[in-house]
């Protein structure tokens, strides 16, 4: 007699090769450690999507969206620090060409670019109830999305769950030097009111706000934020 466990698996040899209509091909990605850490690149281009992985009761994984560093824009006041004016000498300068400045001295576009502009990069995590492993890969982060399933008074049993508390998410943003935290995954015993006689969403982004400072916020649904930037050659919007 097979056990209940045989009996589950009874399905046609290649059911389970089947895609759905959605889906393409897969791939196995092999990881790659940086400083002792495994990190999974799921993609490169102008954007990078690496994946990092959580503690929790089953695999769980945080995914780390990175753009690509914006090279500086031609600054103007650089190019007059060398008694040249802006005008047809920019073209020139774009297109590789060297120019002479009224003292002699050779500029080459290098000579007078701004500077660089880091890409911006958001961290979305999965369940956890430690995400301290992937904080070399998240630093800096723009936004810092984290699950905060329970209260603070209830860590042990958050824990025990595989997941976080409001103060956890932030002690772990904070760790990534992350500008903003958004709060997810709240269990269902809090409610969406904003009432203060009852334990709401909202009194979980008071705790994380006592550790991670003002720069929380709550995660909704269909929700969409603007990862500002100060140059207009934007990837991710």
């Amino acid at each position: 007699m097979r056990g209940e466990e045989d009996s589950m698996c009874n399905f046609e040899e290649d059911d389970h090769l089947k895609l759905h209509p959605c889906e393409d091909e897969g791939e196995r990605i092999e990881a790659k450690m940086v400083n002792g850490v495994p990190r999974w690149p799921i993609f490169e281009g102008p954007l990078t999507v690496t994946a990092g992985k959580l503690e929790h009761r089953i695999a769980s994984f945080a995914f780390i969206i990175q753009e690509q560093t914006i090279p500086g824009n031609l600054n103007v006041y650089k190019l007059r620090s060398f008694g040249i004016e802006p005008g047809p000498v920019c073209k020139l300068l774009r297109n590789g060409n060297t120019v002479s400045s009224p003292s002699g001295q050779q500029i080459t576009l290098k000579d007078v670019l701004g500077d660089d502009q880091p890409g911006r990069k958001v961290v979305i995590c999965g369940d956890s109830m430690n995400s301290s492993h992937i904080s070399y890969l998240a630093q800096n982060a723009d936004v810092y999305i984290h699950e905060a399933t329970l209260e603070n008074e209830l860590k042990d049993q958050a824990i025990e769950r595989g997941h976080s508390t409001p103060e956890m998410a932030a002690e772990f943003a904070l760790q990534a030097n992350a500008k903003l935290l958004y709060l997810t995954h709240f269990s269902q015993r809090y409610t969406e009111s904003r009432s203060q006689q009852e334990k709401t969403i909202y009194s979980l982004l008071e705790q994380a706000k006592l550790t991670f400072g003002p720069n929380c916020a709550v995660a909704e649904d269909l929700q969409t934020y603007s990862v500002k930037q100060q140059s207009s050659r934007t990837v991710l919007s």
